[in-house]
């Protein structure tokens, strides 16, 4: 008799496969965002040359790395307007994004950029407010 079908011996889990929901709702970025557990997983695709963000969040905290690409990233805090700009490629490190600090993205690379992100909340959710850290050209 195989383990698992013995009466009184509890099932263990063993492998999950989870499947990411697509967003493509506005042009030059495709977000790819799945729930595991507490935690929110998100690719993120930016198209070349593509602004994104121009946002913040008082609640989510955002983690992110760049897989694919090179992006150029500028922030503000929001309390204290406290300014920080930075170019941003694969291998250059993970990136944290707390509360109350406004961000925006650019593609500075020729083929689109990937982005792996993990949040606490899902992105494009209520906790989503506009600010214009990146002015569009």
């Amino acid at each position: 008799m195989i383990p698992s079908m013995i009466p009184g011996i509890k099932q263990k889990r063993f492998i999950t496969r989870y499947r990411f929901e697509k967003d493509m709702s506005r042009p030059g970025r495709s977000l790819q965002c799945v729930k595991v557990g507490e935690v929110y997983i998100t690719r993120l695709e930016i198209s070349p040359a593509k602004l994104i963000g121009n946002l913040y969040y008082k609640q989510t905290n955002l983690i992110f790395f760049v897989e694919i690409g090179k992006i150029k990233l500028k922030c503000v805090q929001m309390n204290t307007k406290e300014r920080g700009e930075m170019t941003i490629g694969p291998g250059d490190g993970i990136i944290h994004i707390p509360p109350y600090v406004g961000m925006a993205m650019k593609n500075v690379s020729k083929k689109k950029a990937v982005l792996i992100m993990l949040s606490n909340k899902p992105l494009r959710s209520d906790d989503e407010y506009e600010y214009e850290v990146y002015k569009q050209e």
